[in-house]
């Protein structure tokens, strides 16, 4: 995940324009505060889920939902 000001929403459905396994310098962002993490990570599309149960098993596989 990158700040807004190293990749700016468009409101588009554009392709990714940050390479994989990059880093933040090679992708020209600014380095994030906490200096331990110093890899991109990239966060999958949004999903539905049908229930409270189905969210509970989410919160227990993946960990937080929107």
């Amino acid at each position: 995940l990158v700040e807004e000001e190293c990749y700016p929403w468009t409101g588009m459905n554009d392709k990714c324009k940050l390479r994989k396994r990059t880093d933040f310098k090679a992708a020209g962002c600014r380095p994030p505060a906490n200096p331990l993490r110093k890899e991109l990570y990239k966060v999958g599309p949004a999903y539905r889920l049908g229930n409270e149960t189905d969210v509970m098993q989410e919160i227990l596989t993946s960990g937080p939902v929107q």
